[in-house]
């Protein structure tokens, strides 16, 4: 399973943004006041913590906290990691994820690595509950590879509006997912 999740931690890092600062959520009430009184990206860059936060905005959620590579698992305001951690922590959390794939999806042993990669990486993004429900999860073990390939592109949207960036997320797990080597 190490070529797999290589390959998993690869095509993640493509799309999942690295911050060694907690951040609140892009949905939350907290992130879009820092967007709005032009504090983000001093907050991003550990500028400006929660005590340098006006009043009225620290009482707002942020819920939830992410930090490192898309981590949401006990993080909170005020975390901050290193490089190295943020890294441990993706594989750490990635080697989840892959173990959860495959036994999801039974018919991913035995075939090229790069399936079970894209599907660890799309199960990263949605969720491991949602990615067992998907259309993608229930194809592969049809064995339907080509209707799996395209369920794929299912899973565009957030908050019911279809978003650029998982477009092009989806279109490339599903070519990886197709392709024999990346």
């Amino acid at each position: 399973m190490e070529q797999e999740l290589q390959i998993a931690v690869k095509i993640i890092k493509m799309f999942e943004g690295c911050n060694l600062v907690a951040y609140p959520d892009p949905a939350s009430d907290f992130y879009k006041a820092l967007s709005a009184n032009n504090l983000l990206r001093k907050w991003l860059k550990g500028e400006v913590g929660l005590s340098d936060i006006p009043k009225d905005l620290q009482k707002l959620s942020g819920a939830p906290w992410t930090i490192g590579w898309g981590e949401t698992r006990g993080v909170k305001c005020g975390d901050v990691w290193t490089q190295e951690e943020a890294d441990k922590r993706l594989e750490a959390r990635v080697a989840e994820f892959l173990t959860s794939t495959i036994k999801t999806c039974t018919k991913l042993n035995g075939e090229p690595p790069e399936r079970a990669a894209a599907c660890t990486s799309l199960a990263y993004n949605i969720g491991k509950d949602a990615f067992a429900k998907s259309t993608v999860a229930r194809k592969i073990n049809e064995g339907s590879w080509h209707c799996a390939a395209d369920a794929f592109l299912m899973w565009t949207k957030a908050g019911g509006v279809e978003m650029e960036g998982l477009v092009k997320r989806r279109n490339i797990e599903r070519e990886i997912f197709m392709s024999r080597s990346m």
